[in-house]
């Protein structure tokens, strides 16, 4: 019997408040109280999940065309880290759909 792969989303948890400017994203944790200066890719990709954005092939075309990026293997794992990275602070939460 073959296992059915389960498929992610995410979503920015309540409380989690960022800005942009400039290039530049700013996120804050109510929880830890800590501020994050965002990577471009980071940034891109809590922009992207704000607006609705949730699915990682999406958030990958999002990045890859907001950056002016090659949308390959390179860029998917970069993507993946990031969104790893942006679970672990707590800037974003990861949910099976």
């Amino acid at each position: 019997m073959a296992s059915a792969s389960v498929i992610h989303g995410w979503t920015v948890p309540p409380g989690v408040r960022w800005r942009a400017w400039e290039g530049e994203v700013v996120a804050f944790h109510p929880g830890s109280g800590d501020t994050h200066l965002l990577a471009p890719i980071a940034g891109a990709l809590l922009e992207a999940v704000a607006s609705g954005i949730t699915s990682k092939e999406a958030l990958l075309r999002h990045v890859a065309h907001h950056l002016d990026l090659p949308s390959d293997d390179a860029l998917a794992a970069i993507v993946e880290e990031a969104l790893a990275t942006l679970v672990r602070r707590g800037l974003l939460s990861e949910d099976p759909l």
